[in-house]
């Protein structure tokens, strides 16, 4: 599935775009994994109750992740597959 912005009330950091998707996928949250880079989607994945893992880019590199509480950071995708 593809949410979007028009497909939610409210955008990332909220966790809407994710608890639409899951839903859609009838998943429960927990047994979901997001790949986000930047602060403000891994919020959302977080505050939606997936796990995430923290995979940044030349723009969001320097931002402070401290605060999510991810299961991985600028991991490879066979470190992905097998974590």
């Amino acid at each position: 599935v593809i949410v979007g912005r028009e497909d939610v009330d409210d955008i990332k950091p909220n966790p809407d775009p994710y608890l639409v998707a899951v839903q859609k996928l009838n998943y429960a949250p927990g047994h979901c994994l997001a790949i986000e880079d930047s602060v403000n989607g891994a919020t959302a994945a977080v505050t939606a109750g997936l796990d995430v893992i923290v995979n940044t880019n030349e723009m969001t590199k320097q931002q402070d992740f401290s605060a999510i509480s991810y299961i991985g950071k600028d991991m490879d995708f066979d470190s992905i597959v097998t974590a």
